[in-house]
């Protein structure tokens, strides 16, 4: 995302497990702003855990049948291709394991591939994530969906706000959050925030540090110049010592916003990072995103984000 052009078609794969996160998910892609210049096109993924198979199935389902009435077992497929129907008219399931969602996305040319994440999860399904973080063709985002993104309502109908902030601290995965970000900014339901945190120490870097620091710059450039024109936009820094200044901050914010936007990796020995590696339990979500499900928040929804990996 942080290097495809602003005019072309923004292609997602998005995958579910139940109806119960259809809403959510329906919301997020609203979020990315779909325009005429630069249309969204999503490919569904229905994932479904099937007992007793040692090998995945992948079902294409016609979404021109018409689902008004479906019955069981496919009553839920048949009420999660109703909503994308509805979500696609507005804006004028598929079954698989990760080589088939990455198969997919390959075949398709998709920019971002976006999964579900419950970390009560079945070991199997977060095989399935680990899988598709190391094997994907295109960026990855975890979403944990709660708070206001669940509500039923369609952005395009409510007039509601919704507040989100990208979390930087830098490196390649945090600027794919802040390209994805970008997108959302000149939709009119979005309040923008980026919350850049910066080491009290930052200085003796290397040649790597240096170009890595230039392009997260170039980042905060492009996203600042985005903002232009919008009032309710806010760009902020956050000078911190280490790892526990950064919580302080994330804890002060976590109210703050209904969606965080935050990159999976970041450099190893990263100060603003100090001493919180050992007490990270997801490992699929990275320090900050871990940080941020662990504060088991009832309104706060998470998106973290992997810039492709090969």
């Amino acid at each position: 995302m942080e290097h495809s052009r602003s005019n072309v078609e923004f292609r997602v794969l998005a995958c579910i497990h139940n109806e119960e996160s259809v809403s959510a998910l329906i919301n997020l892609l609203e979020a990315s702003n779909p325009t005429r210049e630069s249309p969204l096109c999503v490919y569904l993924i229905h994932l479904v855990e099937l007992i007793g198979r040692e090998t995945p199935l992948l079902i294409s389902h016609d979404v021109s049948i018409s689902s008004s009435s479906p019955s069981k077992p496919y009553d839920t497929v048949g009420c999660i291709i109703n909503a994308f129907r509805s979500f696609q008219q507005q804006n004028e399931g598929l079954v698989a394991m990760h080589d088939d969602i990455c198969t997919l996305a390959m075949d398709r040319r998709t920019y971002l591939i976006i999964i579900p994440f419950d970390k009560f999860a079945s070991l199997s399904v977060k095989n399935v994530n680990r899988n598709i973080l190391d094997k994907a063709p295109c960026s990855v985002a975890l979403f944990i969906d709660r708070g206001k993104l669940k509500a039923p309502r369609s952005m395009l109908t409510s007039r509601s706000f919704y507040h989100i902030a990208v979390a930087f601290l830098g490196g390649p995965d945090d600027r794919e959050a802040l390209a994805y970000a970008i997108r959302m900014v000149q939709h009119p339901s979005i309040n923008p925030t980026v919350v850049r945190f910066v080491a009290a120490n930052s200085n003796n870097l290397n040649s790597d540090d240096f170009t890595e620091k230039k392009l997260d710059v170039q980042s905060i450039n492009s996203f600042r110049v985005s903002l232009i024109d919008n009032d309710c936009a806010v760009y902020r820094e956050e000078v911190v010592q280490d790892g526990p200044g950064t919580v302080n901050v994330i804890r002060a914010i976590e109210n703050d916003f209904d969606l965080i936007l935050v990159g999976r990796r970041h450099e190893q020995n990263l100060p603003l990072l100090a001493g919180l590696a050992d007490w990270t339990e997801l490992d699929e979500l990275g320090i900050i995103g871990d940080i941020l499900v662990s504060l088991d928040s009832k309104t706060l929804s998470v998106l973290v984000v992997q810039q492709q990996c090969q």
